[in-house]
C-alpha cells in the first residue's frame, strides 16, 4: 500500500502546467491532492478497523515438562527422563458476541466506502470553489490593470487641461486621488490572487509555476430547469447512507454490550506424555484430560461496556436522524441561494456591467473632447471599478452555490 502511494507521489508534477482547465484540476486533484490520499488512509483504517472486528479469539498453545530426571540411572525401577504436557485452550464467545461482530464490521465496511464516495465528491467541490475563486481574482486583477492604464491616459489629459486652465487645482487632485485609490485597489488585489494561488496550488499539489498558470473559463452555465426533489430519493445519498450504516454498525455493538454478561468459557484439551522404562511390564503412559474455566462476575459483570455501547448507538441514531430530517430543508436553502445568486448574476452580466463599460467609454471620450468635467469622469469610473469587481464576485459566487446544490442533490446508488 505505501508502495502505491508513493508510486502516485512520484507521478504528479511539482510543476503547474501553463494552461489548465477544471476537467484537468480535478483530475489532478483526485491523484496527487493531499485531502484525496488523507481520505484514502481513513478509508483503509476503517477497513482495519472492520476486519479487527470481525477477529475471533485464536486458540492457545502450551507444552510444558511436569517432571524432569537428570539422573534417571539412580531410579532403576523407574528411570523416565522427564513428562510432557500438551495443550490446546480455546474462548468460546457466548450469547452471540461473534454474529453480532460481523454484523457489526459489516456495516462499518459498507459505511467507509459510502464516507469514501462522498468525502471525495465534497472535497471535488472544494477544487472547484478554489479553481473559481482564482477566475475570480485572476479577473478582478486584470480589470484593476486596464483602470490603470486608463488612470495614465487620464493623467496625461489632465495635466495638458490644468496647464492650461481648463480644471480646477482641485479637480486635478480629485484625480490624483482616484488614481491611488485604484492603485491601492490593485494592491489588494494582487495581495487576494497571491492567496488564491496559494491555495489552489495546495490543493493540486503544485509547488510552483502558479504566477504563471492561465485557466480556462469553465464557468457553470445559468440552469434553465429545477429538478423536483424526491425526499425519498435524497435520502439515498451517500452521506446520509454512510449514517445509516453506522447506527446499524453501533446497533450490534450495543447487542454485543448487552451479550458480555453471559460469561465466555474457555475449554482446554491436555495430552500428557509419560515414557516409564526399567521394569519388563512397564512402557509408555498417555493420558488425556479436558477442562473448562468460567470467569465470575463478582467485581463487575461489564456494565460500564454495555452502557458505554449504549450511548454510542443513541449517539450515532440521533446524527443519523437529524441529518435526514435535516436534508431536505438543507437543500431547499441552497436552492434559494442559487436562484438569487443566479438571478444576480445575469443581471450584472446582460445589463449592469455592459451599461457601466458603456458609459465609461463614453465618459473617456467626452471628457477628451472637454465635453463633461472631470468629477462626471471620475465617478463614471470609480462606478465602473465596483461594477466589475462586484461582477467577478458574484459570478464566483454563482458558479461555487451551483457546484454545492448540484452535490446535495445528486444521488448515486453504491452496491458494495
Amino acid at each position: 500500500m505505501s508502495g502505491s502511494v508513493l508510486a502516485e507521489d512520484a507521478a504528479c508534477e511539482k510543476v503547474a502546467p501553463a494552461q489548465l482547465n477544471l476537467a484537468q484540476a480535478m483530475e489532478r486533484a483526485l491523484q496527487c491532492g493531499p485531502e484525496f490520499q488523507t481520505f484514502r488512509w481513513q478509508y483503509e483504517g476503517q477497513l482495519a478497523d472492520a476486519k479487527i472486528l470481525k477477529q475471533r479469539p485464536n486458540p492457545n498453545f502450551s507444552y510444558g515438562v511436569s517432571m524432569l530426571n537428570l539422573h534417571p540411572s539412580q531410579y532403576p525401577e523407574n528411570r523416565s527422563r522427564m513428562e510432557t504436557g500438551t495443550r490446546i485452550d480455546q474462548l468460546f464467545e457466548l450469547g452471540g458476541k461473534g454474529k453480532y461482530k460481523i454484523r457489526a464490521a459489516d456495516a462499518l465496511e459498507v459505511a467507509a466506502q459510502y464516507d469514501l464516495k462522498f468525502n471525495e465528491k465534497l472535497a471535488l467541490v472544494k477544487v472547484q470553489h478554489a479553481y473559481f475563486d482564482l477566475l475570480a481574482a485572476t479577473q478582478r486583477n486584470q480589470d484593476l490593470r486596464d483602470l490603470s492604464q486608463l488612470n495614465i491616459r487620464a493623467k496625461e489629459v489632465a495635466e495638458i487641461r490644468h496647464r492650461a486652465g481648463d480644471i480646477s487645482q482641485f479637480e486635478y487632485q480629485r484625480l490624483l486621488i482616484d488614481i491611488q485609490r485604484t492603485q491601492n485597489d490593485l494592491e489588494l488585489a494582487q495581495i487576494e490572487l497571491v492567496k488564491n494561488q496559494t491555495q489552489f496550488a495546495q490543493l493540486l499539489a503544485y509547488q510552483k509555476g502558479l504566477e504563471s498558470l492561465q485557466l480556462a473559463k469553465n464557468w457553470p452555465t445559468p440552469m434553465q430547469s429545477w429538478p423536483a426533489l424526491d425526499y425519498e430519493k435524497l435520502l439515498q445519498r451517500s452521506d446520509l447512507q454512510a449514517l445509516r450504516q453506522k447506527t446499524i454498525s453501533a446497533e450490534n455493538q450495543r447487542l454485543v454490550g448487552r451479550a458480555l454478561k453471559i460469561p465466555d468459557p474457555t475449554i482446554g484439551l491436555q495430552y500428557n506424555h509419560q515414557p516409564v522404562t526399567g521394569l519388563a511390564n512397564n512402557g509408555t503412559i498417555n493420558t488425556y484430560s479436558i477442562g473448562v474455566s468460567i470467569p465470575l462476575f463478582v467485581r463487575h459483570a461489564y456494565q460500564g461496556e454495555a452502557r458505554k455501547a449504549e450511548v454510542e448507538y443513541y449517539q450515532a441514531r440521533d446524527q443519523q436522524l437529524r441529518a435526514e430530517r435535516d436534508a431536505l430543508q438543507v437543500v431547499l436553502e441552497q436552492e434559494k441561494i442559487l436562484k438569487a445568486n443566479q438571478a444576480r448574476h445575469i443581471r450584472l452580466q446582460e445589463d449592469i456591467l455592459p451599461a457601466a463599460e458603456h458609459a465609461a467609454k463614453s465618459a473617456e471620450y467626452a471628457y477628451q473632447k472637454g465635453a463633461i468635467q472631470l468629477l462626471d469622469l471620475l465617478d463614471t469610473r470609480r462606478t465602473l471599478r465596483i461594477v466589475r469587481s462586484e461582477a467577478a464576485q458574484i459570478q464566483a459566487e454563482y458558479a461555487k452555490s451551483q457546484v454545492l446544490y448540484r452535490l446535495l442533490i445528486e444521488v448515486e446508488d453504491l452496491k458494495p
